[in-house]
């Protein structure tokens, strides 16, 4: 299949929206696990679970983009997009609840976060070398001098003849 110029840019900036809301999501999640690492226990438990909702909203638009980078994949290059989402990480923070497991799932969402905008500063980075094709006008030639000229030409650039 054959791609334009403005289906790879809506393509890609698709993708970026998704990246976007994905980074906000992790935000929150950060948010989130930053309280957890503070409160008692009680507390710690709905921390735990808003951590965990915003981080696996994160990754359905990190899907997404995923989704939808793979049909422009040809024109952006390899792209990395491959975060942590198992379950197994939400087993253990909340069935172990201390503070090594915080900082443990601390890190894999900035981590993730890392990862969300390297790619969005790639797809910025393919959008502004994505260039428009150029329109090639047919040529003729000049009934004077026989020089190739556009077709809009009312006069020869070489000789001066009316065309």
């Amino acid at each position: 299949m054959t791609w334009d110029y403005e289906r790879i840019r809506n393509k890609l900036l698709e993708a970026r929206e998704h990246l976007v809301k994905a980074l906000q999501k992790l935000k929150s999640s950060r948010n989130w696990s930053f309280l957890d690492m503070f409160l008692g226990r009680g507390l710690s438990l709905f921390a735990d679970f808003m951590e965990h909702e915003k981080y696996g909203e994160a990754v359905e638009e990190i899907r997404r983009a995923k989704h939808i980078i793979s049909q422009v994949q040809e024109h952006i290059g390899d792209v990395d997009l491959e975060v942590d989402d198992s379950l197994f990480g939400t087993f253990l923070d909340i069935a172990f609840d201390n503070i090594f497991i915080d900082f443990l799932r601390h890190g894999r969402i900035n981590k993730a976060r890392k990862k969300v905008i390297e790619v969005i500063r790639k797809i910025d980075n393919v959008l502004a070398t994505l260039k428009p094709p150029k329109i090639v006008e047919e040529e003729r030639f000049c009934s004077t001098c026989g020089a190739s000229i556009p077709t809009s030409s009312k006069f020869c650039p070489y000789c001066g003849a009316k065309q």
